[in-house]
């Protein structure tokens, strides 16, 4: 019997029909709002550890790391974090 289901803190919620579905969805920082905080409470949150920072200190996704769960959107401060 189908029945709606969340993935956890993602904004899209799917019907199950006896049907595995994996969420395509995945984070991605606008660097121009991040304030590059050596501290990013986002990235402490991420149960994947999918937050990286690059020399310059810019913070990107690990796209293979990146579980979608959008925990990160919620602790971002500065709302860099989306999902797409």
């Amino acid at each position: 019997m189908p029945r709606d289901i969340s993935l956890g803190n993602a904004p899209d919620r799917i019907r199950l029909t006896g049907v595995i579905v994996v969420s395509v969805k995945r984070a991605v920082i606008d660097t121009k709002k991040c304030d590059k905080s050596p501290g990013c409470p986002a990235r402490r949150i991420c149960p994947a550890d999918a937050i990286e920072r690059e020399e310059s200190n810019e913070p990107y996704f690990v796209n293979a790391y990146c579980q979608g769960c959008g925990k990160c959107i919620n602790f971002c401060p500065r709302r860099a974090i989306s999902m797409v």
